[in-house]
């Protein structure tokens, strides 16, 4: 296994939150890795670790609940026309920003929570 897909399965398995990492804490995550006796693909650093980790947190938004979402998958799942008005008035914006919009006009517009 490649570090980046023992990175892609830790992550995968974590569903904790999908919070950047410093290097430093990549560096923790691997020395309690250790100590609990997983196996750590041979030359991963720290430096490695948080920049795989670091990319996967992009393509995921955290809903009311706190549960990390794909957000291409949210996105797919949204209502067309919905989308579309949001995006014509509040991009520029982060993927945050757009999917907590868009949870609060669907809200509004269907009288249901939207779930993904």
């Amino acid at each position: 296994m490649t570090a980046r897909e023992w990175v892609e399965n830790w992550f995968d398995g974590a569903r904790y939150g999908v919070d950047l990492m410093t290097e430093e804490e990549a560096e923790n995550d691997l020395q309690n890795f250790r100590s609990d006796g997983l196996e750590i693909p041979e030359g991963l650093t720290a430096q490695e670790y948080m920049e795989i980790w670091n990319e996967l947190c992009a393509a995921y938004v955290v809903n009311e609940d706190g549960k990390a979402i794909r957000y291409d998958v949210a996105v797919e799942m949204m209502d067309d026309e919905l989308r579309e008005e949001i995006h014509s008035e509040i991009s520029p914006c982060t993927d945050q920003e757009f999917f907590d919009e868009y949870v609060r006009r669907h809200r509004e517009k269907f009288g249901e929570e939207f779930t993904v």
